[in-house]
């Protein structure tokens, strides 16, 4: 139960980067900066969803 709530809580948490990075995307001067932060954060969160063995 608790490893759901907790794969739950990281996917909630990738979508929301995701969206994060396309918002910064679509801005007409982005930070790259940010961008490469935000992807980063998003590649560690996929990570660790695949992480978990039974998903």
């Amino acid at each position: 139960m608790l490893r759901e709530a907790l794969f739950e809580i990281i996917q909630q948490e990738y979508r929301e980067t995701g969206d994060r990075i396309r918002r910064e995307r679509s801005l007409p001067h982005p930070d790259t900066g940010a961008l490469s932060r935000l992807q980063s954060r998003e590649l560690d969160l996929r990570r660790e969803l695949e992480s978990f063995p039974d998903r």
